[in-house]
C-alpha cells in the first residue's frame, strides 16, 4: 500500500509531505521499539510489532493525505476506470520489479560465491560490509533516481523535450559528484571506518584493501541509479529489465567467478566481476538515452495524456 501512494505524491511534487510522514514514523518506530523491546522485554517479537505498526502508519497517513483532497484535480476519487487497460500496467510493473530483483539477486549471488572462497567467514564479512556501505551511499542515489524519473516523465508529459534532456544532464552530473564525494571520504578514512563494522583485524584489513574498488563502484552505482531514473520516467522499464539480466548474469557473475577462482583473485575478483556487469549496464543505458528521439517520446506521452483525457470526459462520475 505504501509504494503506490508514495509514487503518486512524488508525481505531484509533495515531497515535503512524504518527508514529514517519514519523520513522524521514525519517531513512532523508535518509541515503540524502546517500549516493546527494552521496557516490556518482548525481544524480536517486539521489534517486529514496532516495524509493522510503523509501516502501517506510513501507508495510512499517505493514503489519508491523498483522499483528503490535498492533491486537487490529480485525485478525483475511486473509479472502476483504474482497471481499464490493466495489462499495460501489469507489464510495466513486472518489468520494474525485474529491474529491482536483478540488482538484489546480483549482489546475493556474488555473496553466495564469496562463501566458497578460502577463509569464507572473513570473505563474507568483508563483502557484506562493502555491500552495506554501497547500499548506504545508494540511498542518496535512489533519491536522485526518484527525482529524475518524476522530472523526466513530467517534462515529457508537458511536451518539453529540451527540458527532459536538461533534467538528464543535471541529475547525471549531480549523481557523479555525489559519488565522487563519498569515494573521497571512504578512501581518506579507509584505515578507520572498517572498525565501525567489525573488531576482527583480518576483516578490517580486507575491507581496507577493497576500499578503492568500493569507491569506484559507488561512483558507477550512483550514475546507474540516475540513468535508471531516466528510463523509468520515459517508460523503458521492459528494455532495461532485459539489459539487467544480460549484463549482470551473463557477464557480471561469470566474469566474477572466473577471476575469483580461475585467476585466484579472491574477493577482489568477485568485486571486479560485479563492476564489469555494472559498467556494461551503464554503457548500454547511456547508449539508449543518447540515441533516443526525445521529440518522439514527448509525442507518445502527449498521445497517452490525450487518450486518458478523452476517456475522462466519456466516463461516469466517481464511485459513490
Amino acid at each position: 500500500m505504501t509504494y503506490p501512494s508514495t509514487k503518486f505524491l512524488q508525481a505531484q511534487s509533495k515531497v515535503m509531505v512524504l518527508a514529514a510522514i517519514a519523520a513522524a514514523a521514525l519517531c513512532l518506530h523508535a518509541s515503540l521499539t524502546w517500549l516493546l523491546v527494552s521496557t516490556l522485554g518482548w525481544g524480536l517479537v517486539g521489534a517486529a510489532v514496532a516495524l509493522d505498526v510503523s509501516w502501517w502508519f506510513i501507508a495510512v497517513a499517505q493514503f489519508a493525505f491523498v483522499v483528503a483532497g490535498s492533491c486537487g484535480e490529480a485525485w478525483s476519487g475511486l473509479s472502476w476506470r483504474a482497471f481499464h487497460d490493466l495489462w499495460k500496467f501489469v507489464k510495466m510493473s513486472l518489468a520494474s520489479a525485474m529491474m529491482m530483483c536483478m540488482e538484489t539477486w546480483y549482489v546475493f549471488a556474488l555473496t553466495l560465491f564469496a562463501g566458497y572462497l578460502e577463509d569464507a567467514e572473513i570473505s563474507i564479512d568483508a563483502f557484506s560490509i562493502c555491500v552495506n556501505v554501497l547500499g548506504w551511499s545508494g540511498m542518496v542515489a535512489y533519491g536522485l533516481n526518484i527525482a529524475t524519473s518524476v522530472r523526466v516523465s513530467n517534462e515529457l508529459g508537458r511536451g518539453q523535450p529540451g527540458r527532459s534532456r536538461l533534467a538528464v544532464v543535471v541529475s547525471g552530473v549531480s549523481s557523479l559528484l555525489t559519488g565522487l564525494l563519498f569515494t573521497i571520504i571512504l578512501v581518506t578514512c579507509r584505515k578507520q571506518y572498517p572498525a565501525i563494522f567489525s573488531s576482527n583485524e583480518q576483516v578490517q584489513k580486507v575491507v581496507e584493501e577493497l576500499t578503492p574498488l568500493l569507491g569506484i563502484s559507488i561512483v558507477f552505482s550512483n550514475v546507474q541509479y540516475t540513468l535508471q531514473g531516466v528510463a523509468i520516467g520515459a517508460g523503458w522499464q521492459v528494455r532495461v529489465a532485459y539489459l539487467s539480466v544480460g549484463c549482470y548474469f551473463l557477464f557480471g557473475v561469470p566474469f566474477g567467478t572466473l577471476m575469483a577462482y580461475l585467476f585466484e583473485m579472491g574477493l577482489k575478483g568477485l568485486w571486479c566481476g560485479m563492476m564489469i556487469g555494472l559498467c556494461m549496464h551503464i554503457g548500454l543505458l547511456l547508449w539508449i538515452i543518447c540515441i533516443a528521439n526525445w521529440n518522439k517520446e514527448c509525442y507518445k506521452a502527449g498521445e497517452r495524456l490525450k487518450q486518458w483525457s478523452e476517456e475522462d470526459k466519456l466516463a461516469k462520475p466517481n464511485l459513490s
